[in-house]
């Protein structure tokens, strides 16, 4: 516990209150503002910025499924490109969040590949959290909004945001000033093998990068689009474990799965951008 709470006491200059914004000290295994708004500390070290309902057994399988997704290798091409970019741009010791990170085995691995930065996982999920936190040391991990991130102005060097929604203002807010923000987008071959299958044909006109470049473009400074497009080996429990992180899917029959060939297409855009 005692190194889990250093971990926490590195971030604590950037963290602040959601309900009156003002910056914490620790109390008894908790943090707490000004004005005694407190919040506690888990045994495994998160800390729960985000008051809501807990979230049903249907979401602890999703993330379940989720992580096997990820240790597979599926995103493995991508993980090691985001590796690259970081060590090339942002400066060692950098504080890198990535927001909705899931049960946060993407940001693990990133951590394996480059140590030598400061790493914060955030999800609006409890259930998401608590799985992270008891998987994955040396990240603070932490359940928070995107609407409203508990981080103080100008403190973030970089924003990972991978395949999850976006909140551009909130981010370009606490991002430093010239600091960069990651956002990975499906594009329109990403899982076509299931697509194709389960519609028919009828979705491949996908045209979601535009609205994502748009909105994209008003408060960051597009530096660098790389698209990724490279197709990985199924096994049958990965197949199964993608149908089931998927609500596109949700309804995909299991006489189904066997139709579905041995390789399936990852098909992605990352948008580099500094804040303006």
């Amino acid at each position: 516990m005692q190194d889990k709470h250093l971990n926490i006491k590195k971030y604590l200059d950037i963290l602040c209150c959601p309900i009156c914004y003002d910056g914490f000290c620790f109390s008894h295994k908790r943090l707490k503002c000004i004005k005694n708004h407190s919040f506690d500390i888990s045994k495994n070290g998160y800390i729960n910025f985000n008051i809501r309902k807990e979230y049903s057994d249907n979401e602890l399988k999703f993330f379940l499924n989720q992580r096997k997704i990820i240790l597979s290798g599926l995103f493995d091409e991508v993980i090691e490109k985001l590796k690259y970019i970081v060590i090339k741009n942002i400066p060692v010791k950098s504080i890198i969040l990535n927001v909705c990170c899931g049960e946060g085995s993407l940001l693990h691995k990133l951590n394996l590949l480059s140590p030598e930065y400061n790493y914060m996982g955030m999800d609006i999920s409890r259930t998401a959290i608590k799985l992270a936190s008891k998987k994955y040391e040396n990240i603070l991990w932490f359940v928070s909004n995107i609407d409203n991130l508990n981080i103080k102005n100008n403190s973030i060097d970089l924003i990972l945001n991978f395949l999850a929604p976006a909140n551009y203002k909130e981010f370009s807010r606490i991002l430093k000033n010239n600091g960069y923000f990651f956002k990975i987008i499906p594009l329109e071959n990403h899982f076509i093998e299931i697509r194709d299958i389960l519609f028919y044909n009828h979705y491949r006109n996908y045209k979601g990068e535009n609205v994502v470049e748009k909105y994209f473009s008003k408060r960051f400074k597009m530096n660098e689009v790389i698209e990724f497009l490279y197709k990985k080996k199924l096994s049958e429990s990965l197949r199964e474990h993608l149908l089931k992180t998927n609500q596109l899917f949700i309804d995909f029959q299991k006489n189904k799965i066997e139709q579905l060939p041995d390789k399936i297409t990852i098909h992605l855009k990352l948008f580099i951008g500094t804040k303006k």
